[in-house]
């Protein structure tokens, strides 16, 4: 992706989000994801911007999981909220995944960035 150079990511911290998704917050690198996404969603990808999105601040995140049950996501929250471990990363590339409706992820293409 022209513009942008690859850069390095650090993520630690738990948060537990709606819908009873906890992610792997980001430490490092989170002004460069939200410039990505802001270009991706302003580009290439404009038609297919997620109305919800629209509506909220977009928050960089490495998805950990979804639990359904609320008590059980409460708990795992509980469980790993005072993990400090840090995880590190160097992005040179985007995947484009398409979710189908069986929620099958589709690798559809790969951006260098350069």
């Amino acid at each position: 992706m022209k513009g942008i150079e690859p850069f390095h990511i650090e993520l630690q911290g738990i948060s537990k989000e709606s819908g009873n998704y906890l992610f792997l917050n980001l430490s490092k690198g989170k002004e460069q994801i939200i410039e990505l996404y802001r270009r991706l969603y302003r580009g290439i990808l404009e038609d297919y911007y997620p109305d919800f999105l629209k509506k909220v601040e977009f928050l960089p995140h490495l998805t950990v999981g979804r639990i359904e049950s609320d008590p059980l996501c409460n708990m795992a929250f509980e469980e790993l909220k005072g993990m400090q471990e840090i995880f590190m990363d160097r992005v040179d590339e985007i995947v484009v995944e398409i979710i189908d409706h069986n929620l099958d992820s589709i690798i559809e293409s790969t951006i260098k960035i350069t």
